[in-house]
């Protein structure tokens, strides 16, 4: 399928700026267009939807006008109408809703000024469902959305960082490490938040090389066996560590899902960064194991 640009949306808005954009058949938006549309409050659907969305239109506006400008968004026998409009003209397919969800078409807003957009069909919204959050700005999605729940597991792997800083012990050495970590945790979330790359790592203050190359081979630099499997005998601090490792590698299994798109993957630079953050979690077990946080 041929890859519709964001400089080609932005010419058919600033040409004729339309109410719904529909997708032509055997092309697909990039998210660059798809965000710009989002931002514009223009709803997206695919060709093959145009008639039956206007139908649903002409439908709505004439069930409106008989109900003396009573707001679908805010009434429930509104709603109602937007629901079954839906369901018997478009089918439950169009872009604009999923009553059944509570996803409100744009036409069904009653004049009433959006605050909130869904950045995957377009719909707007007065206030935000309890359903959905934002990803970015006023752009909502479900909360269970891939890039949600990456943030849910970067935030509750943030906590237990900050748990295991209480758990360990006054050892400044190890101490340190984790504080390493925790940095690195959070700059991976603002990173993905804020849509900044993530830019040359330093964990442990090791680059990513070196922690690649100490991780792969701890017998040279610390004298211990590759990824010795956790035994209650290692202590309280190697089981404290695996723990956040296995966290990290689950993180990373998320965004891998997170970013993985039908022509590949983006933010690759967060994937990576959660790699060599596991290998660093790696080193500091055996950095455990081979008594350097004692020395």
């Amino acid at each position: 399928m041929k890859l519709i640009s964001e400089s080609e949306i932005r010419k058919t808005v600033e040409a004729s700026r339309p109410e719904v954009y529909y997708i032509p058949e055997g092309r697909i938006l990039s998210p660059a267009a798809r965000d710009y549309l989002n931002q514009q409050l223009i709803p997206i659907d695919v060709e093959k939807n145009r008639k039956a969305g206007e139908l649903l239109r002409a439908r709505i506006r004439e069930e409106a006008g008989k109900e003396k400008g009573e707001s679908c968004q805010f009434s429930p026998a509104g709603e109602r109408r937007c629901a079954e409009a839906q369901g018997k003209t478009a089918q439950g397919k169009t872009a604009q809703g999923k009553a059944a969800q509570g996803k409100v078409p744009a036409d069904c807003a009653g004049g009433a000024k959006p605050r909130y957009v869904d950045a995957q069909t377009g719909a707007v919204f007065a206030d935000k469902p309890e359903y959905m959050t934002q990803i970015s700005g006023n752009r909502l999605v479900c909360k269970d959305n891939p890039v949600i729940a990456l943030r849910g597991k970067i935030d509750s792997t943030e906590a237990m960082v900050v748990f295991a800083c209480c758990s360990v012990g006054e050892n400044p050495k190890l101490q340190e490490d984790l504080s390493s970590v925790l940095d690195t945790l959070r700059r991976l979330m603002r990173c993905e938040v804020m849509d900044e790359p993530v830019g040359a790592l330093k964990i442990l203050d090791l680059d990513s090389d070196e922690l690649r190359a100490q991780s792969h081979d701890p017998k040279k630099y610390y004298g211990v066996d590759l990824m010795a499997a956790p035994e209650r005998s290692m202590g309280k601090n190697y089981a404290i560590l695996n723990v956040l490792r296995t966290q990290v590698r689950e993180a990373e299994v998320l965004a891998a899902a997170a970013f993985h798109e039908p022509d590949g993957f983006r933010r690759t630079d967060i994937i990576e960064a959660l790699n060599r953050l596991s290998s660093a979690l790696h080193i500091m077990m055996c950095r455990e194991l081979s008594g350097y946080y004692q020395k």
